[in-house]
């Protein structure tokens, strides 16, 4: 004896019902095989499998819905009410339009038609639930003319005799023919494809008819929703209605009177079945969306409005875990009444339409009705949009628990719908929604809304950052705050004399109240405004794991500069800094960054990609080691996992290479101290003495004569970077050729890529030579210098990438690029003596 068949009959149940949620192909095959096991195994498999027949058949579901639908329609039950010469009552219960008549005689070609004596042993329609989108295979008749066998020659010709009755049928007229198709076959095309339309609002239709009182789910066409209103005493079980949209209403940018009447008809048409189904059977429909597959080139007509007009005769969704930009029409139909206790996430699109907005002006409790809220993407709401968790936080810290005022009073606004849905819980003997509302909202209270990532966008005002960071402290884990959006005036000058467009651009101060916070992401970019860090920030926030903050500041006077408070953050790996939030942040907190990985600080990039640099006098007199803050930038910090080192203006022209050495694991290393508007004066000259392992005074010097030759002559170990790949150097860097050959192979021994942009100070000689020479397998170069001389390139075995005509091999696996243009180097130069360059040359 099989083993599934000494199951009980409900475990039995549970593990087809399991199976049949999958509804893909596996799933569907399986429980197709368990029909052959035995009679008890299929008769309870049956049950499962047709309870959802049209759903699940993938990219197959055209045929097979076809298929299905004509085995369905074969039975004895339709077999003796389908007849050509039933009467085409758009009302009647059990009328069957010919053309269904007729395709059910004639069938698909793919299977023969069961006739009725060979019709199931079972009845197949009494288990079905649900009727899914009975899916037109519109490909038989996109092709016709090629596919003569398509349609059968008796429905060929009823359809051409019956023109005018398809064209009607469907009620288009020419301004509503598709776009895009100039076919000479249009007409001809559009003819078998409306009839294609109509066979399936019928086959919907005739399916449905016997079974209207146990659907709980069904597929209705909008050309067709009146025909289903004369009917809505017999849905009792409804409870999702997908509206099939089979009409076109617009051909491409146009549309006329006519189209839009009947557009607007159809909608009204739709709002009224729904109404009449929530006054016949209250509360039971709870889903009502739209689609459309028939119609090639068409457009989902579905506006906003109407969505809002049939949703408010719905009841509020219940258990909702999130309302996002694809299901908060439902939710803002009822601002006032919907059950918020279950919602966990919010998300509002940057740029999408402002729901959240709209749902908070109708019910300024909408957020705090959200008790178990994880999550929030949102636009900002304006000052003062989280008051109530402020509120909420204090209570807490005063009282030990969280009063929660007057939030049941937004429960008294009902509208009809809800009306008549107290009116049956009552007389069901059941509490009423209202009541159940407030017993939700009671069961949290004493609890802080327990919100973990916010993510808020185009906000102006500091103090909705800082509400946000306060109220929800002990569980926040990700603060993310957008751009403020962009203005037409620049950043002031910290510390010079502002004029009075510039007093009014705004300062964003970010850190006010905060205390012991969980934070492990903290994101602002504010470009739009001056980042104002409080100096206990990073204090108060000892869990970060990652930190981007930024802000426009392009000028700025060191003595203006905040500096913060050295904080613990042991657990830190990415830090972004730029504008103000770099300038003020302490270097002695490098000291526990021990899991740092990428590190960039920089300020805002300004005309040509430069950076402003404040004056070397400046510099030497705020940075000269006799200031506190000059003594605290020792650049020896100790980060073994740092594999991303970026550094710009001030920061790239102060560094100190000797900061390499407690970087074993570096990767990438861009410094950018180009400073076009000021070039000239601020210059970096490189010496081994920069690269050295050992703990040796760095030489920097602004004055390009003024190298030590003791200093130049002594060759100290130096730093080796096993792990680099890419280096960048930007701005006036003095590299002369002794320094070459130390970037290019002995420090960095497994570089992949080298941009050296505005350096001076080398030859192309010694990058050739140094190249040749390397034992990298492949090594990109970059200079901004021009490219050399047709006779330089002879002598330094270089041929540029458009002529090349040698064998590959003859090459250097490595690519010099010299502003935009590239070359190869050669393994020996002595190639061009006999090759075609050197004869161009010579000729």
């Amino acid at each position: 004896m099989d083993p599934l068949t000494q199951l009980p009959l409900e475990c039995l149940q549970r593990i087809l019902q399991h199976i049949q949620r999958e509804r893909n192909k596996t799933s569907l095959d399986t429980l197709f095989s368990l029909l052959r096991v035995s009679r008890y195994i299929a008769t309870v498999t049956i049950p499962i499998i047709y309870e959802d027949p049209f759903n699940g058949h993938g990219n197959n579901t055209p045929i097979v819905s076809s298929l299905l639908a004509q085995t369905l329609l074969s039975s004895p039950t339709y077999c003796a009410t389908i007849h050509p010469e039933t009467c085409n009552n758009p009302l009647s219960n059990g009328a069957v339009h010919p053309f269904l008549a007729m395709r059910l005689r004639q069938f698909l070609r793919f299977s023969p038609l069961p006739t009725a004596s060979a019709s199931t042993q079972f009845d197949y329609l009494s288990h079905v639930r649900h009727i899914s989108p009975v899916r037109y295979d519109g490909r038989r008749v996109y092709h016709f003319w090629s596919d003569s066998k398509s349609l059968s020659t008796e429905e060929t010709a009823y359809i051409e005799e019956h023109q005018d009755e398809v064209e009607l049928q469907c009620q288009l007229d020419g301004v509503t023919v598709a776009p895009n198709l100039f076919d000479i076959c249009l007409h001809k095309w559009l003819l078998y494809h409306l009839h294609g339309v109509s066979l399936l609002r019928e086959t919907i239709w005739a399916l449905a008819v016997p079974i209207l009182d146990q659907l709980e789910s069904l597929t209705i066409p909008l050309s067709d929703i009146r025909r289903y209103r004369a009917v809505v005493e017999r849905l009792g079980r409804l409870e999702r209605i997908c509206i099939l949209q089979d009409e076109i209403y617009q051909s491409g940018d146009t549309i006329d009177e006519g189209s839009r009447s009947r557009r607007d008809e159809s909608m009204q048409a739709m709002v009224m079945f729904v109404k009449a189904h929530a006054q016949c059977h209250p509360g039971r429909l709870k889903d009502v969306h739209c689609e459309t597959n028939t119609w090639p080139f068409s457009y989902l007509y579905f506006p906003d409005e109407i969505r809002l007009q049939v949703y408010r005769a719905l009841p509020p969704p219940t258990k909702r875990k999130t309302i996002d930009m694809y299901n908060y029409l439902p939710v803002l139909a009822h601002p006032q009444t919907v059950d918020l206790g279950h919602v966990e996430q919010v998300y509002q699109a940057r740029n999408g339409f402002p729901w959240l907005e709209k749902a908070v002006r109708e019910e300024p409790r909408f957020l705090q009705r959200c008790r178990r809220l994880k999550s929030i993407h949102m636009n900002s709401l304006g000052r003062g949009s989280f008051d109530w968790a402020v509120s909420e936080r204090r209570s807490v810290d005063d009282n030990g628990f969280v009063t929660i005022e007057d939030t049941d009073n937004s429960v008294t606004n009902f509208n009809h719908n809800d009306y008549n849905l107290n009116n049956e819980h009552r007389s069901a003997g059941l509490p009423s929604r209202e009541s159940s509302f407030r017993s939700q909202q009671q069961q949290h209270r004493g609890r802080l809304v327990p919100l973990e990532s916010m993510l808020l966008y185009k906000t102006t005002y500091d103090c909705e950052i800082n509400d946000i960071a306060f109220a929800f402290s002990r569980t926040l884990k990700s603060l993310a705050v957008g751009n403020a959006p962009h203005g037409t005036r620049r950043p002031p000058v910290m510390g010079s004399i502002s004029t009075p467009e510039e007093s009014i651009f705004p300062t964003c101060h970010i850190g006010r109240g905060w205390v012991d916070m969980r934070l492990k992401t903290l994101r602002v970019d504010s470009n739009g405004a001056q980042l104002m860090l409080d100096p206990f920030l990073f204090t108060q926030c000892p869990d970060l794991i990652e930190v981007g903050l930024s802000d426009g500041t392009r000028k700025y006077q060191c003595q203006e500069i905040p500096l913060s408070i050295p904080a613990q953050l042991s657990s830190l790996e990415r830090l972004n800094l730029q504008g103000l939030p770099a300038l003020s942040f302490h270097p002695a907190t490098f000291e526990t960054t021990t899991k740092l990985k990428r590190l960039l600080l920089s300020v805002k990039a300004g005309s040509q990609t430069s950076f402003y640099i404040p004056p070397v006098e400046e510099l030497t007199a705020f940075y000269d080691g006799s200031s506190e803050v000059g003594s605290l930038w020792t650049w020896d910090w100790h980060l073994p996992q740092l594999t991303e080192l970026h550094l710009t203006g001030e920061f790239a022209y102060r560094f100190q290479f000797r900061m390499l050495r407690g970087c074993p694991a570096l990767r990438e290393l861009g410094l950018n101290m180009r400073n076009a508007p000021y070039t000239g004066k601020h210059t970096r000259i490189l010496t081994i003495r920069d690269f050295s392992a050992e703990d040796n005074t760095t030489v920097t010097s602004t004055n390009t004569t003024s190298i030590n030759a003791d200093l130049q002559n002594q060759t100290p170990a130096h730093i080796v970077l096993q792990s680099l790949k890419q280096l960048l150097l930007a701005g006036t860097w003095i590299v002369d050729d002794s320094i070459i050959p130390l970037l290019l192979h002995e420090m960095c021994p497994t570089i992949r890529k080298i941009a050296l942009q505005d350096c001076i100070g080398f030859s192309s000689t010694s990058i050739a030579n140094t190249l040749r020479t390397s034992s990298n397998p492949f090594l990109e170069l970059s200079l901004s210098s021009p490219p050399p001389s047709a006779e330089e390139q002879v002598q330094l075995g270089m041929y540029s990438f458009k002529d090349w005509v040698m064998d590959r091999k003859e090459a250097r696996d490595c690519n010099i690029r010299f502003q935009s243009e590239q070359f190869f180097l050669l393994r020996d130069p002595e190639v061009f003596s006999g090759g075609r360059h050197a004869t161009q040359h010579q000729g």
